[in-house]
């Protein structure tokens, strides 16, 4: 079943034979290189951090078991489907931009199957390992498209709802990036961002903290985290609307503690079987310093946006 409808000028392209979209020929910015370089020399590494393929942190809640990494990891995507009101009982399509190897993705379509989902991300590895993750149901609700989420083959109002996990950190203008979920989005629709933010710009952070962020950044593939105020700027140019917004670093902490340990031991088995590549080691280090920049409180926050597209 095809799930997302091409704006007219490519309507007439014959659909690939393959499993999932590749962009046609048209013109899209180039995506940073190191991006898809990170992607594709970490993929194994993060099976590390999740057998299931989630790449993002969980969320702790109160009673629950602190060492059962899974559990915490299916509460953060529990928390964005409530953010997006997926218990609706209508049939919705829902973009996943930047959807890495469609964990999240996988996991929404088995809970509401009803919804159709369409998952972006700019690696064709990550397409290829996320596609041996489905079973034959899910692949009739779950389609890959590799494209770059700045500018998606996508017809304009087509989607109910989006959102980006995690994954909008990339964007070095998030303007752009918002604005094209505007575009993709029906009046009305829902896009919900979780991501990791500096809580003031630049200028107004400590030298010291500034470098521990670019560091993080740097060995992540990221150019730099967006601040808060950044991306509120961002959210109003692109027309979207702010309906909430949370703070929740702190129940994150019991699934970072995970990390140490996981940091440690990965890093001893690269070593001893040669496997340690550039981006592996940059992999690496950016997870330490995550944990530190984590704990940087008063600086660095992990935020939860509701944003609406108005109706009218």
């Amino acid at each position: 079943m095809q799930l997302i409808e091409f704006d007219e000028c490519m309507q007439d392209r014959q659909r690939p034979a393959t499993a999932h979209k590749v962009v046609p020929n048209r013109e899209v910015p180039e995506p940073s290189a190191d991006i898809t370089n990170y992607y594709r020399q970490t993929i194994e590494d993060y099976k590390t951090w999740s057998c299931e393929g989630y790449m993002h942190f969980g969320i702790w809640q109160p009673w629950s078991n602190p060492f059962n990494r899974q559990a915490m990891l299916e509460a953060m995507n529990d928390l964005l489907f409530s953010r997006l009101g997926l218990a609706s009982t209508s049939c919705l399509k829902i973009a996943d931009l930047g959807c890495g190897v469609g964990a999240v993705s996988k996991y929404g379509s088995r809970k509401y199957c009803r919804h159709h989902w369409t998952a972006v991300t700019l690696s064709p590895e990550q397409i290829e390992y996320g596609k041996t993750l489905l079973d034959p149901l899910d692949h009739e609700r779950v389609e890959f498209l590799q494209a770059d989420y700045n500018d998606l083959p996508i017809k304009s109002e087509s989607l109910d709802a989006a959102f980006f996990l995690e994954s909008l950190c990339h964007a070095e203008h998030p303007h752009t990036a918002l604005a094209e979920a505007w575009r993709i989005l029906k009046p009305g629709g829902r896009l919900v961002v979780v991501d990791g933010m500096m809580r003031k710009q630049p200028e107004q952070t400590p030298r010291l903290v500034n470098q521990v962020s670019r560091k993080t950044a740097e060995n992540w593939a990221v150019g730099e985290f967006h601040n808060v105020p950044q991306f509120e700027d961002a959210v109003c140019r692109s027309g979207l609307q702010i309906e909430n917004r949370m703070e929740i670093g702190w129940k994150l902490a019991p699934c970072v503690a995970h990390s140490p340990a996981l940091i440690g031991v990965h890093s001893l088995k690269l070593l001893l079987t040669g496997k340690l590549t550039a981006w592996k080691r940059k992999h690496l280090i950016g997870c330490a310093l995550g944990v530190l920049l984590g704990t940087l409180r008063p600086w660095f926050g992990y935020y939860v946006y509701s944003l609406r597209k108005p109706s009218v």
